[in-house]
């Protein structure tokens, strides 16, 4: 059975071994709204699906194959292998169309945007449970491993009301692995190299799982140690401006020179992860899980290596320096532990002869630590704290959701969601006794149906109604103060199956976010100190888009033109008190994204496979403060191109190319994280905030990798590479370089 989505992620090359061979009919298309038979679903063979855990789909039933209609993207666990080196979230999402590799330099978190929404506008979902940071909804990718995955999907503007709140600027779904054998499982190793050839750690992921029929169990870990990386042999170290800094009494030092190339400094990390699931399958439509998921990561983060703006030694700085230096000073961060851990339960019960019953329950913890320093003499030992480090957080949420449809008139079919978060923030500073503590209450109903007016149109028309509670709220000077919000989000579409391959399809639907409490109750902002502002009313935006996918001749292509409308976004703006500028997020954002989207696969001959993807997009601040001080969005390059390709020398022998291209895009300075996504480019001198210079322009860039596979055995594989071959230098936030040419060696074994 062909799984229904609209924009596939085989943008790349096909074929990649002959027990990973696909070939161009494997594209997915849109397929018409089906009865499923969850036998043949259990009976598929392991090529055939990819152990792809079909509960943990986004809107999967036994009614249809799935409900969305939009432009939704998905990358396989075989794909990810093939044509990345690392097994990290980020870097499988970036062989992606309008999915933008971004990095905050300063809590160095790896991240994307999609269409330009930024990180903490997206929902990041694991088996269709939303793996949430509470405070302020901004997790960092590098943390989840895609060792264990089957696939991942991304959904964008155009999607289901089902999938729940706060999915305004997509989803991210990342889908665990089903045994389909009796016993089965997989090792993967890879070691990486620097260009000068020294040994910069190790990759190793590795699965189990045994179906039994009637049962299932899975399991798997992933553990990475990386002692360090190295920046390209073409950075040139920036010299700092002075290496002393006197604020409040204090003599702050600054080295001349933050980073001098070679190793990148503070760029170790370590990170494991382990889960295990166990279903039971009691009859061909009926499936009932259990899943625990745990992950921790120690690392380092590498130092600012831009230009820090700072007072020669003897002098007093002025206004403009002192923003300079809270903006562009080098942080010396490092997280000793950051702690996630998921117990999460999935059902699907059929109802008659097409109805179903699906539940969702789940209890997420969050602990981190992060530890920052600053160095008082040029030894680099005498250590000054910084106040408010080390900074502790002790967060959790739980909930659930429950969806239920069936054929209830003829030739539709009708489907109610429900769906409640509790999300609970604990932070505190190490040796307080007291925890400061937000707690909000998310609820959603959904309801959505499917006219299939006749063997080749569906019509689809939902909505969703949103509110948040505040349920707690123990802040320094606004305890117990409770605003709340609720939004409704309708969505309505068409598809249109003009042959066995051809789908189009159009439509419109609102998407929502409300404020996170970070923005409602926290006292620091991207731009400096902050008033919290708890009657920030949620973002919206409106999403109209229009799509084709089919497969002519040797050609298989997906393309979407989309336009989104977006209002009353969280904008940091400028407010006096007494003199002095504080910054409250506020909602005074306006913009409008539109674009294009192209992914094909080609068979240019037996032997060789093309696949590209190509995203144009464009996105307006409309604001009266964005039009007055000429503000830029952040992460929103106009170009994004993505080319693979596939050389099957001989049997069991290819060669991999790929080159991926961005073209240029606005950063902020010192690699902040600014909640409004936009920044000044200029102004009176390098400053922060509204009036003063935040951000800059950064160069586009374009890397190339190599790869050679080869495949002795079914059971075993082989392949070296190298990634950044032409070692350039490039950075995705200002004043953090990227790694320069590295090279690796991977050994993968499956029985």
């Amino acid at each position: 059975m062909k799984k229904g989505l609209l924009f596939s992620a085989s943008i790349l090359a096909l074929g990649v071994s002959p027990s990973f061979a696909q070939t161009t009919e494997s594209v997915s298309k849109a397929a018409a709204p089906q009865v499923v038979d969850q036998a043949e679903i259990n009976q598929k063979s392991n090529t055939d699906n990819n152990n792809v855990f079909r509960l943990g789909e986004i809107a999967v039933s036994v009614v249809d194959d799935t409900t969305q209609v939009g432009s939704r993207t998905a990358v396989s666990a075989e794909e990810i292998q093939a044509y990345t080196d690392s097994n990290t979230l980020e870097k499988a999402l970036n062989l992606l169309p309008s999915v933008t590799e971004t990095q905050v330099g300063r809590r160095n978190e790896k991240s994307v945007s999609i269409r330009g929404f930024e990180m903490r506008q997206i929902a990041v979902m694991v088996d269709g449970v939303q793996s949430a940071m509470p405070y302020d909804y901004y997790p960092d990718l590098q943390t989840y491993t895609t060792g264990s995955l089957s696939e991942i999907q991304v959904s964008k503007g155009l999607s289901s009301v089902l999938a729940g709140p706060n999915t305004m600027g997509g989803i991210i779904n990342m889908v665990t692995k089903r045994p389909e054998k009796k016993i089965e499982g997989n090792l993967t190793v890879t070691a990486k190299f620097g260009n000068s050839g020294a040994y910069n750690g190790l990759l190793t992921s590795g699965n189990v799982g045994t179906n039994q029929g009637n049962w299932y169990l899975q399991a798997g870990a992933t553990y990475n140690d990386i002692n360090r990386w190295s920046v390209s042999d073409n950075y040139s170290p920036v010299q700092n401006t002075g290496n002393h800094f006197f604020q409040a009494g204090k003599d702050y030092y600054f080295p001349m020179v933050n980073e001098n190339g070679g190793f990148r400094e503070g760029s170790s990390l370590r990170a494991e992860a382990a889960n295990i699931k166990l279903g039971f399958t009691p009859n061909e439509t009926d499936e009932y899980v259990i899943a625990y998921n745990y992950s921790n990561m120690e690392y380092d983060i590498p130092v600012y290596a831009g230009q820090s703006y700072t007072s020669m030694a003897g002098s007093k700085p002025t206004d403009e320096e002192k923003w300079a230096y809270q903006l562009t000073k080098p942080f010396y961060r490092s997280y000793p532990y950051y702690k996630k851990q998921t117990i999460y339960s999935l059902t699907n019960t059929a109802l008659g002869d097409t109805g179903y019953i699906k539940t969702r329950l789940f209890y997420d913890t969050f602990k981190n630590r992060m530890d920052s320093v600053e160095f008082a003499d040029d030894t680099l030992s005498a250590m000054r704290n910084e106040g408010g480090f080390p900074s502790l957080f002790n967060d959790y949420d739980f909930g659930g959701s429950v969806e239920t449809g069936a054929d209830l008139f003829k030739d539709n079919t009708t489907k109610i969601a429900f769906h409640y978060r509790k999300d609970v923030h604990r932070s505190k500073e190490l040796g307080e006794e007291e925890w400061s503590r937000v707690a909000d209450d998310t609820y959603s109903v959904a309801l959505e149906n499917t006219w299939h007016a006749n063997e080749k149109t569906d019509v689809i028309v939902g909505a969703s109604y949103d509110w948040l509670r505040v349920a707690t709220v123990k802040e320094e000077g606004i305890n117990d103060y409770r605003v709340n919000d609720d939004v409704f989000n309708p969505m309505a579409a068409v598809r249109y199956h003009y042959s066995d391959e051809g789908t189009v399809y159009a439509g419109v639907a609102q998407k929502s976010r409300f404020a996170t409490q970070k923005s409602r109750f926290g006292e620091r902002t991207g731009n400096g100190t902050g008033i919290p502002n708890p009657d920030l009313k949620a973002e919206k935006a409106v999403n109209y888009e229009i799509g084709v996918s089919d497969t002519i001749g040797n050609v298989a292509f997906d393309a979407a033109a989309f336009y989104t409308d977006v209002r009353d976004t969280n904008l940091e703006v400028a407010v006096d008190q007494g003199g002095d500028d504080y910054y409250q997020t506020q909602n005074f954002g306006k913009s409008r994204v539109y674009g294009l989207e192209l992914a094909s696969v080609i068979r240019m001959t037996d032997s060789f496979d093309l696949g590209l993807a190509y995203t144009y997009m464009e996105k307006e601040l409309r604001s009266s403060i964005a039009k007055a001080e000429d503000l830029k969005p952040t992460n929103v390059p106009k170009h994004k191109l993505t080319v693979y390709g596939d050389w099957r020398v001989a049997e069991g022998l290819n060669i991999i190319p790929k080159v991926e291209a961005y073209s240029s895009r606005y950063s902020t300075l010192g690699g902040n994280n600014m909640v409004n996504a936009a920044v000044r480019v200029h102004g009176n001198g390098i400053g922060t905030g509204i009036g003063m210079q935040d951000g800059t322009k950064i160069g586009g860039f374009a890397t190339a990798g190599l790869k050679i596979q080869y495949q002795p055995t079914d059971a075993l594989e082989i392949s070296v590479g190298v990634d950044n071959i032409f070692d350039k230098n490039y950075q995705l936030a200002e004043g953090y370089p990227e790694e320069g040419r590295n090279y690796f060696l991977t050994l993968s074994t499956k029985f």
